[in-house]
């Protein structure tokens, strides 16, 4: 017959009689201790084990009692990693590691604390930051895409490696370990974004004085290459192969270089035919209306003359508060997947391989410098905040490199003879 669980077998009684070996100034570090007394006698538990001699019973759970600089009395009842101080071993591992802690001065009372270690969960931090993200989408400042992209990472990647670690013991080879174990069949792109978000998560953590350090990141180099374009013929043989209906949005897109979810957001009180100008005030976000725009800049901008007499067709006796660009079979905005269908089937009819991006946005401040427009005057056109991320377009500066190599002159020209054998 199995003896009750506090009832212990002989082997177990043998135990009690033999302590636990410790160091003899154990005690200046605690003591291990149990609320609980003996479930026959009612008695005391007592010594080195604690124990009932006579019943042969021992405690379900202990806990460690201490005094420690600057905290008092402190009462432990859990391991680092949250598990209930179930036997006399394990208190007497803890209250060893306890003591090695305030030797190196490293001895911190809530790391032992159950709440305040669920409380320091990996997989608790990321979700209340993830959930600051979302009260940050809801306040304007935040697009509603960006956070899908953050809950599919912290779903996908985050929690499944980090999960029951405490964010304060976290380390930099942690943090490597992550990063190599990630899928080679990602885009170089796509792994930057992921660890951008990770160090986002930590950067947030050390600012909240949730931990001391946070640990250093690997750098993720991208290799610039210059988008690409089509020139302006190109161009007006896609818009060809675009219904008349659905043509409009694209032909703005095409001649006026906005991105694509500003341009379904776009309504008719952002265009001023007076100045001809426009100013983006809006776009989309995950299908919702964002009243900011990606440089949280909003200033007029010039309209491509050559579509002013479109826009106003497109615009004729609609209400202010109505969008310019709708989609024809449901009188509502364009979706992004019904754009993109739209370029998908229009620029194969051509033979092209393109996005609409590239297309249309890229493709205009392009064609601009190529004619010579001045680099800052395509910096306001698109709307960019720093003129920076505009001179991602000097590739297509081919009549600048002429010119210069034309400023050599017609000096003396050096020919190279190949001599014969």
């Amino acid at each position: 017959m199995l003896p009750d669980n506090n009832i212990m077998p002989y082997q177990a009684s043998f135990a009690l009689t033999t302590p636990v070996q410790t160091d003899d100034n154990l005690s200046m570090a605690g003591k291990i201790r149990t609320k609980e007394k003996c479930p026959r006698c009612g008695g005391k538990f007592q010594g080195n084990p604690l124990s009932c001699f006579g019943c042969m019973t021992a405690p379900r759970k202990y806990y460690i009692d201490l005094h420690h600089k600057g905290h008092g009395r402190i009462r432990i009842f859990c391991d680092r990693q949250g598990h209930s101080l179930d036997s006399w071993q394990r208190a007497a591992r803890v209250i060893e590691s306890i003591r090695y802690e305030i030797d190196q001065h490293t001895f911190d009372p809530t790391k032992y604390v159950s709440a305040d270690l669920k409380n320091f969960l990996f997989e608790a931090r990321i979700e209340a930051w993830y959930q600051s993200k979302e009260k940050e989408v809801e306040k304007g400042n935040l697009a509603r895409s960006y956070t899908r992209c953050l809950e599919n990472f912290k779903n996908q990647f985050y929690v499944p490696f980090f999960r029951g670690m405490d964010v304060r013991e976290i380390r930099t080879y942690h943090v490597q370990d992550f990063y190599e174990q990630l899928p080679s069949k990602y885009s170089l792109k796509y792994v930057k974004n992921i660890i951008n978000a990770l160090e986002n998560f930590f950067n947030t953590l050390h600012r909240l004085d949730k931990i001391e350090k946070k640990p250093a990141f690997p750098r993720v180099t991208l290799d610039r290459k210059a988008p690409r374009w089509i020139d302006r013929e190109t161009q007006l043989e896609i818009l060809k192969a675009i219904t008349e209906a659905d043509r409009p949005i694209f032909t703005f897109l095409s001649f006026q270089g906005v991105r694509p979810s500003e341009a379904r957001a776009l309504k008719v009180k952002d265009i001023d035919f007076k100045t001809e100008s426009i100013t983006i005030e809006r776009t989309f976000s995950d299908r919702k209306i964002r009243e900011r725009v990606k440089g949280k800049v909003s200033r007029p901008r010039a309209i491509n003359p050559m579509i002013v007499p479109m826009l106003k067709e497109a615009c004729h006796g609609k209400h202010p508060e109505a969008f310019v660009f709708v989609n024809p079979q449901t009188t509502r905005p364009y979706t992004q997947n019904r754009i993109n269908d739209i370029w998908v089937e229009a620029r194969k009819t051509k033979g092209l391989d393109i996005s609409l991006y590239n297309a249309t946005r890229h493709s205009l401040a392009s064609n601009l410098l190529n004619d010579g427009a001045d680099l800052s005057a395509i910096k306001d056109i698109l709307g960019h905040t720093d003129i920076r991320t505009t001179l991602i377009y000097a590739h297509g500066d081919l009549n600048s490199q002429r010119i210069a190599f034309g400023k050599q002159g017609k000096g003396e020209v050096v020919e190279l003879v190949t001599k014969k054998g």
